[in-house]
């Protein structure tokens, strides 16, 4: 079932950064705040249906990340110093 999909986390786009590979390879999304994120993911098959969602984000205390130490992250990995 190759259908298209299209996913949207929130309004603000400072609270968060959303990577995908590849048109067709797998979706990352990193927050840059604790709280509550709305997603809203959309299918595409002959009509659109929209499925809407929250991911409650938590602070990891292993792993803080002060506002501004990373101007780039994927999957987890920091590549701008």
């Amino acid at each position: 079932m190759n259908r298209p999909v299209h996913v949207e986390f929130g309004v603000d786009p400072s609270a968060h950064q959303v990577f995908q590979m590849s048109a067709s390879g797998p979706i990352w999304a990193i927050f840059h705040r604790p709280g509550t994120h709305r997603y809203d993911v959309h299918i595409h098959d002959g009509k659109t249906i929209v499925l809407h969602g929250l991911v409650e984000v938590v602070e990891d205390p292993q792993r803080p990340r002060a506002p501004g130490t990373c101007g780039a992250v994927v999957m987890e990995v920091c590549i701008e110093p």
